[in-house]
C-alpha cells in the first residue's frame, strides 16, 4: 500500500532466514560510499527491529563505522554535516543520513544530540547486527 512509501521510495523485499526475529542476511556496510565492514563470504546476520530506537552490533564490526563518522557533537552544529552510512542488502544499498543514526532530544537546557549506535558484545547475541 502506497501509504507507507515515502515519496519517490519503494518497497524492498528481502528473505527471512528466521521469522519469529525478522532475520535477514546483509551483505556490507558502507560510510560515505566506501566499504566499512566486509561481511564474511557477504553476509552478516541483521534483525530488522523498528521497536529498537539505535543501531546496535558486536564492537569489531561496528566500531570502525563509529570511528569514521567521527564526533557527533552535543549541540548537534554537525549534524548535517556527518557522512551517509549505508547497509548493503539483496546487493543494494539502503542509504541513511544523520537524521537517522543521530538521535537529537529536546531537553530543558536546548537540543542535544547523540549517536544512535551502540556496540554489544558478541557473546550476547552472536555476530547480529540489530537495524533500527
Amino acid at each position: 500500500d502506497d501509504k507507507y512509501i515515502a515519496p519517490g521510495g519503494s518497497l524492498s523485499y528481502h528473505e527471512v532466514a528466521l521469522p519469529s526475529y525478522w532475520l535477514i542476511g546483509m551483505n556490507n556496510t558502507y560510510v560515505d560510499g566506501k566499504i566499512n565492514h566486509k561481511c564474511f563470504e557477504g553476509y552478516c546476520p541483521a534483525v530488522v527491529d523498528t521497536g529498537t530506537s539505535v543501531i546496535a552490533a558486536p564492537k569489531g564490526q561496528l566500531q570502525p563505522m563509529i570511528d569514521a563518522i567521527g564526533e557527533v557533537k552535543s549541540d548537534c552544529s554537525n549534524r548535517d554535516s556527518l557522512p551517509t552510512i549505508s547497509f548493503e542488502l539483496n546487493g543494494k544499498l539502503f542509504d541513511l543520513t544523520s537524521d537517522f543514526y543521530v538521535i537529537q532530544e529536546v531537553t530543558t537546557n536546548g537540543t542535544q544530540c547523540i549517536l544512535g549506535m551502540e556496540t554489544i558484545p558478541a557473546i550476547e547475541a552472536g555476530p547480529i547486527w540489530i537495524l533500527e
